[in-house]
């Protein structure tokens, strides 16, 4: 076993780093596959390619530090030569050192008995940034090698360049996360804007009318009106959370409701902004509970969604049809249109954020994708069935609260 002295480019003598003509030339062949642009994962393979090419290796593995131990992000040796690091093993004192360690088959028997004959040489190159490991770059030979100190200061000056290449490719991921993040919750809180605004921009109009004809509108259009300018209201202010802007997420304000009371909510939201379509529901329980624990809004907001859709994609002279009815466990809610359907492979996708089923252009392809979000919190699902040319059948899934109790 034996342990090489740290390594940094800052504060080395320059003799030590002193490499060959030929050796020059190889480690700037392997840096310059590094400045063309690449993504996290290819990174991760030109590290280890480089490094085998670099040593002669004959197998190469790269670990990352996450959550105090080191993960396996990508090895090229085969399934039953694997050696997995051990917080208390040879591999993490190297890491935590930050100093290179080598270790003959020998030395590897006896921290891994199980350790496959043909390897028979490692060397752990440790990965560091700002002075800190990072994670570690773990080479293995199928045969003996003897390894100078030269090569391993070459190896370790690798180690140093492809560090900061690593933490760069990192940070890049890391702002691209952020910034799909935020993309994302700017989508999911326009979406959420959109049917309370809908809604409330359809009573406004049909009382404008009232009033142009000096008649006083109906008492329930103006609760309407007001109760959804109160969950615009109440959105507003839920998504100007400092706390759901950081990580993308909703609240859910829970009560006991009856499912029914939602669902009907949402057809009379919908009529009023679509007075013409054929709408038919039908309600199957037979005096049975239907009493649920949820968000109102946002069941609300999934099953208006749904019904838009079966508005958008089939033809205005035909049906929308709901169903309510119960099988143990769920409630199930049925909405059936008779448009023109979905493709059979496009079905798999369609609950992915930002998908759009066959050459949908309405729509930001994020409606299933939150539906499918918010049904698993409350302990539900959503189901899609199609038929092209007959038309597209959705399930709403939902447990009773009894239900619930019990399971």
């Amino acid at each position: 076993m034996v342990y090489f002295e740290k390594l940094y480019m800052s504060d080395t003598p320059a003799n030590s780093l002193t490499f060959a003509p030929d050796e020059f030339e190889r480690l700037y062949d392997s840096l310059e596959r590094f400045l063309t642009p690449q993504s996290l994962d290819e990174v991760y393979s030109i590290l280890i390619e480089e490094a085998k090419r670099l040593s002669g290796a004959a197998f190469g593995s790269l670990f990352i530090y996450q959550k105090s131990s080191l993960i396996k992000v990508l090895t090229t040796l085969p399934k039953n030569m694997a050696i997995i690091p051990r917080k208390r093993g040879n591999l993490f004192r190297s890491f935590t050192r930050g100093i290179p360690l080598l270790l003959t088959h020998e030395q590897l028997k006896k921290s891994h008995p199980e350790i496959h004959p043909k390897l028979r040489l490692s060397l752990s190159i440790p990965l560091t940034y700002a002075k800190q490991s990072i994670g570690l770059i773990g080479l293995i030979w199928d045969k003996d090698e003897k390894l100078t100190k030269h090569e391993i200061h070459k190896l370790q000056y690798f180690g140093a360049i492809a560090s900061l290449i690593l933490r760069k490719a990192q940070l890049h991921q890391e702002a691209l996360d952020a910034l799909q993040t935020r993309d994302l919750f700017l989508s999911l809180a326009s979406h959420e804007l959109r049917t309370p605004l809908t809604t409330l921009h359809g009573y406004l109009h049909m009382i404008q009318k009232k009033v142009q004809k000096k008649h006083l509108p109906p008492p329930q259009w103006v609760d309407t009106a007001l109760n959804e300018t109160e969950r615009l209201k109440s959105l507003v202010n839920e998504l100007l959370g400092l706390n759901q802007v950081k990580t993308g997420k909703l609240l859910y304000n829970r009560e006991q409701i009856p499912f029914r009371i939602i669902v009907e909510k949402a057809i009379a939201n919908f009529q009023v902004i679509h007075p013409k379509r054929n709408i038919t529901y039908k309600n199957d329980l037979q005096q049975k509970s239907d009493t649920i624990i949820g968000d109102p809004d946002k069941l609300l907001e999934v099953i208006q969604n749904i019904l838009e859709n079966a508005e958008k994609f089939s033809p205005k002279h035909t049906p929308i049809k709901l169903t309510l009815r119960y099988q143990y466990p769920y409630l199930i809610l049925t909405i059936k249109d008779y448009g023109e359907g979905i493709q059979k492979d496009e079905l798999p996708h369609l609950f992915n954020e930002f998908y759009k089923a066959n050459d949908y252009k309405k729509g930001m392809g994020l409606g299933l994708y939150i539906a499918k979000r918010v049904l698993h919190r409350h302990s539900g699902d959503i189901k899609i069935s199609s038929t092209v040319g007959k038309g597209t059948t959705v399930r709403i899934y939902l447990p009773r609260m009894i239900d619930a109790k019990r399971d």
